[in-house]
């Protein structure tokens, strides 16, 4: 009698215990993070590689706290202070996002790799924590031959901002540097991969890529005096495949989403990042838990059900970085970019350090971290030709 294999959820759920354990007994979570904090930090202060000055970033520091909406993030200053202050946290936040979603079984799992797409992020936390959890998945010698998953495939950036780029390939370079002892398997983001979320269409973009692929082929045989008809040539560059998925596994949208009308007023974009999931994919909002969060909260649940989707959410907000550890390192990275920064100051320039929060500045002082709601929804509609 042959004995099914199980599925993927089933999979997950039995699975989780033993991996978050090895996780934690052989520090591995710990130590990808500290060395992305690490890798942050070094991006930031390193001499040479910017137009701006440390001291620069000083006024942009109360600023990224307070008013992001209002920033444009095209200076490097601009980018530099928020790295400073929101990445490793934000970091954080979705690995606990994805330990979750692995403990209910809801985590994509695709034997090639999955193709993962963070929407309005800036440095791209949530490709970096999805690189490397399922880095530890691949790496986990408890897996068995029940499940395999694949590394990050795609990682794909969405922002408008277009001083991320220069931010994200520097940091990219810093972290493969920093991890040379131990190679990462996956994809890093080097630069954005799109940069408007009004009127995106993740469908209509690869099917363009694959015509422009349809076209580079059919002149290639034309070159050759060797000419193919434009089916064929369409038909070759489906089968060769480009850079331009048609759907991905995962699409997180952390923290984009601030004002009450936003669901409304991106109503259709939202609605096609729901089609834009794969057969058991998930899309993932991370929000605050202010009043003005429970429109935007019921406006996506409302979204979400019209278009298929099932809310796999976490009933109650989690707590930022909860685990000590991963704590101790986010506030061991801000401290230290900060006082980098200060230190170049003059007295007149320290004026901003007094507006930043006490624990910013004090290691005295008990780092605190505010909570942040997670709205998740899975795929569950049948494939589509």
């Amino acid at each position: 009698m042959t004995v099914p294999s199980l599925s993927a959820r089933r999979w997950e759920i039995s699975a989780a215990p033993p991996f978050f354990s090895w996780r934690e007994e052989s520090g591995v979570a710990v130590s990808k993070m500290t060395t992305f904090a690490q890798a942050v930090h070094r991006t930031i202060v390193a001499e040479g590689w910017w137009r701006s000055s440390l001291a620069d970033i000083a006024p942009r520091l109360p600023e990224v706290l307070r008013d992001c909406d209002n920033l444009t993030f095209g200076t490097d200053a601009e980018v530099r202070a928020y790295a400073a202050l929101h990445l490793v946290d934000r970091y954080g936040r979705v690995l606990q996002v994805l330990e979750y979603l692995f403990a209910v079984g809801r985590l994509p799992l695709r034997h090639d790799g999955v193709a993962a797409l963070e929407v309005g992020a800036g440095p791209a936390p949530a490709l970096y924590a999805i690189h490397d959890f399922y880095d530890d998945l691949v790496r986990w010698p408890g897996r068995g031959e029940d499940w395999s998953t694949g590394p990050l495939r795609v990682c794909d950036a969405l922002d408008k901002a277009p001083g991320w780029d220069r931010f994200l390939h520097r940091l990219s370079e810093q972290l493969i540097a920093d991890r040379q002892a131990t190679p990462a398997t996956g994809q890093f983001s080097f630069r954005r991969a799109l940069s408007e979320f009004a009127g995106l269409n993740v469908r209509a973009i690869h099917h363009e890529s694959i015509a422009s692929l349809a076209f580079d082929i059919e002149a290639e045989f034309d070159w050759a005096d060797e000419p193919i008809s434009r089916a064929a040539a369409r038909r070759f560059a489906y089968e060769q495949g480009t850079n331009r998925p048609s759907a991905y596994d995962l699409i997180f949208v952390p923290y984009f989403l601030t004002r009450a009308d936003a669901p409304q007023s991106f109503q259709a974009e939202l609605r096609g990042l729901m089609r834009s999931l794969t057969p058991g994919g998930v899309l993932v909002v991370l929000i605050g838990t202010a009043d003005q969060y429970v429109e935007i909260r019921s406006a996506l649940e409302t979204l979400a059900r019209s278009a298929g989707l099932t809310a796999v959410s976490p009933p109650e907000p989690m707590e930022a970085n909860v685990d000590h550890a991963r704590r101790v390192i986010v506030a061991g990275q801000i401290r230290a970019t900060v006082a980098a920064i200060r230190a170049t100051c003059s007295q007149e320039q320290l004026e901003p350090f007094r507006r930043l929060p006490r624990d910013v500045i004090d290691a005295s002082v008990a780092f605190s971290l505010p909570k942040f709601r997670v709205l998740s929804f899975v795929n569950q509609r049948r494939p589509e030709k």
